[in-house]
């Protein structure tokens, strides 16, 4: 990897991990979202549910990240219909981590929950979670790969070409 995307990589995973670490921590403790569970135990729901699958999620990114910026790194293609193979790696990073995260948030949810306490508004909160669990998959893995790629492979995520245009690389 060169400097400039080693430096763009460092950037958009730092903003990210600010959006996904503090920001989304602010709206919930708050509790801005949801308003209708600030009466329930939401300290509890965040402490045992959303908090811990959140930082298993950001564990999760940054190793799917490490595997598809090293195969980036050290592959070399002299053609680029050749690179576009690298397509279904991808693809296939992107949806296992999605996956996952899923799977993760829902494991936390059913075995951090006493089924004989039912917490009010679980169901809002448990939304709200799990959209913000899948804007995490964007920050952490979509933005970065698409604006911090190297060259031979730099478009390969969905969208990069527009995006590197917009941004002016």
């Amino acid at each position: 990897m060169k400097l400039k995307e080693s430096i763009t990589l460092g950037f958009v995973f730092g903003i990210a991990s600010v959006l996904v670490l503090v920001l989304q921590s602010h709206l919930f403790q708050e509790p801005l979202i949801p308003s209708s569970m600030a009466t329930g135990d939401l300290d509890n729901w965040w402490s045992n549910v959303f908090s811990p699958a959140t930082y298993v999620v950001f564990g999760l990114g940054i190793i799917i990240n490490l595997i598809w910026f090293i195969k980036a790194s050290v592959s070399r293609y002299k053609h680029s219909k050749s690179a576009l193979s690298a397509q279904g790696l991808w693809w296939l990073l992107f949806f296992i981590y999605l996956i996952v995260t899923l799977v993760v948030f829902a494991a936390f949810t059913h075995f951090a929950i006493d089924p004989d306490k039912p917490i009010k508004g679980i169901f809002e909160a448990s939304c709200w979670a799990a959209n913000f669990l899948i804007l995490d998959v964007i920050l952490l893995f979509w933005l970065p790969t698409a604006l911090a790629t190297p060259r031979t492979l730099r478009y390969i995520p969905p969208f990069s070409m527009s995006l590197r245009k917009l941004i002016g690389d």
